[in-house]
């Protein structure tokens, strides 16, 4: 009986080693990976903050130019272009 329990033991040490060592390779290669490319994440997060930061310029940049004040502005200099040239 106490060899029966014995082998028992042995066996379940033996399958929980096998599983500590897989479990062990898989977490040394999924580090690995990680490892080899650590700011791709921020690259991409950095990417998307400064698309929202162009895009929020651009909106300012319409909402200026479509002003009247502005429109104004920049007709006054296109004809005052224009009288000097022609």
């Amino acid at each position: 009986m106490r060899q029966r329990f014995n082998r028992f033991i042995t066996a379940l040490y033996v399958r929980i080693s096998q599983a500590m060592d897989s479990a062990a390779s898989a977490l040394r290669a999924r580090m690995g990976v990680m490892l080899a490319r650590p700011e791709s994440g921020a690259i991409t997060a950095e990417y998307a903050v400064i698309m929202v930061a162009a895009a929020t310029l651009a909106g300012v940049l319409l909402a200026i130019v479509k002003s009247s004040s502005t429109r104004t502005l920049l007709m006054g200099l296109v004809k005052k272009a224009l009288s000097v040239v022609g």
